[in-house]
């Protein structure tokens, strides 16, 4: 109920325009503001005011959730009719001075130009323009998503593959906007890019510059889709082989695909895919996802779709007589929860 004496920081726009209902930069502006508050520090917060600001966060999380969810499957026309809503609803999407984000590596090809008409979006709203590459670089394209459906981000954020599972993330982006991070730039307010909480760890950097090598040198992106492709035709008609093909189902680009479940009602069914994720296991795969790499062979492969056509005949087996019939145990809870689930037999929560 109090915050004490810990300093709430949020980095978010904080000029006065930003200030609007649903905006927690201007809640948190507000709260600071208070002449009980000294030295810009939360100590002896009130609990209205804290929880009047925490509500703030959850309903503009929950707004950006909602409204990622919409976007991705808007046709770009209803992007544009639906822009002031956007900007007025939703400020961790677009606010004057703020960004517009957009990330679609496991779904497919972006149509009608609609990450060009987003771009455009975002600066007619003085936002700026960023790509999510963690996923698509170094999977997609060498050069990431934004080379292939050639789009000039402002900014862009890389990960993951970038050095092979080390533990490496990068931020790339135009010089005007990059050097405002620059300890030798003085003209501009100096914006904080870079910490040395991590800085020991450089053998997260020579692992980056080794895979960069390869990446540069072998054919690693052509492999991958390659692989996938097979992969993904040979689940597909593994699942119209046992009947299943309506319930396990495959998506997205081949070097970055995932698989779907759904139970007899056609909805999707976390315990139906703890049955399928079970029978692989005891096939011999773990395969809480199907994303290729370059080490797979033609051999890996063929051992998947193997275990996928063995597991979905225990999957057509279980649409009939229920997915708790065949699990071991209770099925796994989803990643993405808006709440946990209560134990059996935990008190009230007070």
């Amino acid at each position: 109920k109090q915050i004490s004496p810990v300093r709430l920081r949020i980095r978010m726009p904080t000029g006065a325009d930003d200030r609007r209902p649903g905006n927690p930069a201007g809640a948190l502006l507000d709260i600071l503001k208070d002449p009980d508050l000294a030295g810009g520090t939360a100590a002896g917060l009130g609990a209205d005011r804290a929880d009047a600001f925490l509500a703030m966060l959850q309903k503009t999380s929950a707004d950006y959730d909602e409204w990622t969810a919409a976007v991705q499957k808007m046709p770009l026309e209803e992007v544009n009719a639906r822009r002031q809503v956007i900007v007025r609803d939703s400020a961790p999407i677009s606010i004057p001075g703020g960004r517009y984000t957009f990330n679609n590596a496991r779904g497919n090809d972006p149509k009608d130009n609609f990450l060009h008409e987003l771009k455009r979006l975002a600066h007619e709203d003085g936002a700026l323009f960023i790509l999510d590459e963690m996923i698509s670089g170094f999977r997609l394209h060498n050069y990431g998503a934004q080379h292939m459906y050639d789009i000039d981000p402002d900014l862009s954020t890389w990960g993951k593959a970038i050095a092979n599972g080390f533990s490496v993330s990068a931020l790339a982006g135009k010089r005007e906007f990059m050097r405002l991070g620059d300890l030798e730039q003085w003209d501009k307010p100096r914006v904080f890019l870079m910490s040395t909480t991590h800085g020991g760890e450089t053998h997260g950097l020579a692992a980056m510059m080794a895979t960069m090598d390869v990446y540069k040198n072998e054919p690693v992106i052509e492999h991958m889709v390659r692989a996938g492709k097979r992969l993904m035709t040979g689940i597909e008609q593994a699942a119209r082989a046992r009947g299943v093909h309506e319930h396990i189902s495959v998506m997205g680009m081949p070097s970055n695909a995932v698989f779907g479940t759904t139970g007899p009602d056609r909805k999707p069914s976390q315990a139906y895919r703890c049955v399928l994720l079970q029978e692989l296991i005891k096939r011999g795969v773990i395969a809480p996802s199907i994303v290729v790499s370059y080490a797979h062979k033609d051999s890996d492969i063929d051992q998947t779709i193997e275990a996928f056509d063995g597991a979905m005949e225990v999957y057509a087996r279980a649409l009939s007589d229920g997915a708790e019939k065949f699990l071991v145990g209770p099925p796994s809870e989803m990643v993405y929860r808006a709440y946990n689930k209560k134990p059996e037999g935990a008190a009230p929560a007070a």
